[in-house]
């Protein structure tokens, strides 16, 4: 998994993204014209060969020339690198990065289950979306996902998702068939991103050497 790989949460120049349809239970993620958002990114993961891998990611995001970009820096504080960069930013609100090692997964896997729900939510509503998610430095899925309103609380909306998708991906030139399950669950207060937190477990069928991989995030509105 690489720098900011998950998975899931941007904005025109002049007004903040939306990305449900408007409407009193809009979902709002990223920054608006008035400057900046800031992310906290944790992740931890139990990778190849039982490979333990831990960071946190210091995010943010702040208008950029066109509707379509975002300026992006991303902070490792386990290696002390900074990346600076321009992101595009696709109509459902998913980030493409120009940089392999600073990706935006954790975001866009929030953003695609938003983009995806039904502009006016209550309790149960239910939607399906679909999720792009990272299995290895260089590979990603999209992975269906059922999404529903756990609850709205005052202004707080509680969304959970659950998805799985089997699969073949190529590992060192070898085919070899995964399972790939997902959880999701994210907060909105009064239309605005607070926090989500996912978890995975990825089953890789390669002979005698199968595997089993799971890793967690959470992201951070700070």
């Amino acid at each position: 998994m690489s720098l900011c790989r998950v998975s899931s949460f941007l904005v025109a120049v002049f007004a903040p993204l939306v990305l449900a349809a408007a409407g009193p239970n809009a979902l709002i993620l990223g920054p608006t014209s008035e400057g900046a958002a800031q992310y906290h990114l944790s992740f931890d993961g139990h990778l190849w060969n039982g490979a333990h891998k831990v960071y946190e990611h210091q995010i943010s995001l702040r208008p950029a020339s066109g509707a379509a970009e975002l300026q992006a820096t991303v902070d490792e504080q386990e290696s002390g690198k900074r990346f600076d960069l321009t992101v595009k930013r696709d109509p459902d609100g998913v980030l493409v990065s120009p940089d392999p090692h600073a990706q935006f997964s954790a975001y866009n896997a929030v953003a695609r289950v938003a983009a995806a729900a039904p502009a006016k939510l209550a309790a149960g509503t239910a939607w399906d979306a679909q999720v792009p998610v990272d299995i290895g430095d260089a590979l990603s899925v999209s992975v269906p996902v059922h999404a529903w309103v756990v609850n709205i609380d005052g202004g707080r909306t509680t969304i959970q998702g659950t998805g799985s998708l089997e699969t073949t991906v190529t590992y060192s030139g070898f085919t070899v068939p995964i399972d790939l399950s997902i959880r999701l669950a994210s907060a909105f207060a009064d239309g605005t991103f607070v926090r989500a937190d996912s978890a995975a477990k990825e089953v890789i069928h390669a002979g005698p050497q199968m595997q089993t991989l799971d890793w967690t995030w959470s992201l951070t509105r700070t």
